[in-house]
């Protein structure tokens, strides 16, 4: 990275996480702060036309047009001109490529990336995503989630204006075992016993400077099965806001339904529909507010082991 007309890198040795011993490299700071929303007067947003407050990147598989089609239909359509939102689809089989031109040129909101579409391959296809949105667009923020997430975008940008940053957003987890087996299982992973605190990958927010702290360092960043246990391990050291929001339902399995939820995983296309069309007529999300899993609070006084105690 060029700071002052050098390349300096500044190296944080051996430093203690999680009782664990880590070496980090750290790139000086960016050269430029986040850029403010600058509304769009031409009505035809493109590269580098608009400045942006939110882009929303969607993982989604090649293979999930109905899930695209959704998110759409629901919280994805009609956004105003401070956000923009992009399915991220990585290299498809050549049955699936006429579809999915096809499905671009009708809808303008694919993003292609070459990483191989598989789990294990999550990770990469973030970092492309990230490097891409970073060359390509200005925004002060960005918000991941999978194709089977439902966001109160409007609930979540009211939020988002209030917050400060340097901003890493979501629902944390600090005291996650490793996994050494099923599709999750880490190979590549030696640093601790257990995860660093990371934001559950269902829905999480991150400022422009930690996209382009993540996407300036990426060759020397190490990836893991995981997509959001990388994350936050490769901003472990960073000195930044980290928000544990209990709003954001984005475990592995959902925790329940709540009017006051940004973010809920693991609805389907008609779960999707259903969620709208509750909010369009009633004004809320759910018919029923409950919890199946009660959701915690999170010190972050506390050792990462001790993080976490159940709302009652």
């Amino acid at each position: 990275m060029r700071w002052g007309g050098a390349t300096r890198v500044v190296t944080h040795g051996l430093a203690l996480l999680l009782g664990c011993t880590v070496t980090l490299y750290l790139v000086g700071p960016p050269r430029h702060h986040a850029p403010h929303y600058q509304p769009d007067r031409t009505g035809h947003p493109s590269r580098q036309s608009s400045s942006y407050l939110l882009v929303i990147a969607v993982l989604s598989a090649s293979d999930h047009a109905q899930q695209r089609e959704a998110i759409r239909q629901t919280w994805g359509g009609r956004l105003n001109r401070a956000v923009r939102l992009f399915f991220v689809v990585g290299a498809a089989p050549s049955r699936l490529e006429h579809n999915l031109k096809a499905e671009h040129e009708a809808n303008g909101d694919l993003l292609r990336v070459q990483a191989p579409e598989s789990y294990r391959g999550l990770t990469r296809k973030l970092l492309d995503t990230l490097k891409r949105l970073h060359a390509d667009y200005r925004f002060d923020y960005l918000l991941k989630v999978d194709d089977d997430s439902f966001v109160q975008l409007d609930g979540l940008i009211e939020e988002l204006r209030g917050l400060e940053g340097p901003l890493y957003w979501g629902y944390f987890q600090g005291r996650g075992t490793v996994f050494q087996e099923g599709r999750w299982k880490e190979t590549n992973w030696f640093l601790c016993d257990r995860y660093l605190p990371y934001a559950y990958g269902g829905g999480y927010v991150l400022s422009h400077n930690l996209v382009q702290f993540i996407v300036q360092n990426a060759d020397m960043l190490s990836e893991y099965n995981s997509e959001d246990v990388s994350v936050a391990t490769w901003l472990a050291p960073l000195k930044l806001n980290r928000v544990h929001d209990a709003r954001f339902n984005t475990q592995t399995v959902s925790r329940g339904c709540r009017n006051s939820h940004l973010i809920l995983h693991k609805q389907s296309p008609d779960d999707m529909r259903r969620l709208h069309l509750r909010l369009q007529t009633a004004g809320t999300l759910c018919p029923k507010e409950f919890d199946s899993i009660v959701p915690y609070t999170y010190n972050w006084k506390a050792l990462p082991s001790k993080c976490c105690k159940t709302e009652q």
